[in-house]
């Protein structure tokens, strides 16, 4: 422990300094958490190469997942809870991400030989995107399940976005072409899903009516 931080803790027990040893305790549990994310990633059998070459690609996204929370301006606002790897909830809104489809829940992809629980990967992803920071949606209409479509963006990142230039969802070009570069560029560094084999998340559905 270093000194500053036990000198902090030691001043908590004396009668004015629990609040302020309350505070720099809440500061490093979100930290750890955050970073817990990203370690339950790699340790659920991800390979590491998709998630660090992720990483290498958006110091800047990664690193703002660390900094203190912007005030969002507009639209539907909150702290984000992760349904999966296209579906969010913000208070009691849940909103699918539009423009892109992740794979499900149970879906099965391979990588390096190695099968894996990739709609588990893309949920924890997600997580990691959202983690303890406050998310802004613009939403439109209901999908088929009644969930609201939205575009989310998280202190300027487009979440949307992040997912499928981190490989971890495709584009939806079957109603906009709004991330189809993003998903070639994540294809040709094969990142994510693009390091093995897998199916459509479209087609895997379909296939388990």
């Amino acid at each position: 422990m270093s000194a500053d931080r036990k000198f902090v803790f030691q001043r908590a027990r004396g009668p004015r300094a629990g609040k302020a040893a309350a505070r720099v305790w809440r500061r490093h549990a979100r930290r750890r958490a955050a970073w817990y994310y990203w370690l339950r990633i790699l340790v659920l059998g991800v390979p590491l190469g998709a998630v660090g070459g992720y990483l290498a690609a958006h110091p800047q996204e990664v690193a703002s997942l660390f900094a203190e929370p912007a005030q969002p301006v507009g639209g539907v606002t909150g702290r984000a809870a992760v349904v999966d790897g296209d579906t969010i909830m913000v208070g009691d809104l849940v909103i699918r991400l539009d423009g892109i489809d992740a794979p499900e829940s149970g879906q099965v992809c391979e990588a390096a030989g190695t099968a894996y629980d990739c709609g588990r990967a893309a949920e924890l992803f997600l997580r990691g995107l959202v983690a303890f920071r406050t998310v802004t949606c613009s939403t439109g209409e209901l999908d088929p399940y009644g969930r609201t479509l939205g575009f989310c963006t998280r202190e300027g990142v487009d979440i949307n976005r992040a997912m499928v230039a981190a490989g971890w969802a495709l584009a939806y070009r079957h109603y906009t072409g709004r991330y189809a570069a993003a998903e070639d560029e994540a294809r040709q560094q094969s990142l994510g899903l693009w390091r093995g084999r897998f199916d459509k998340p479209e087609d895997w559905r379909h296939a388990r009516p």
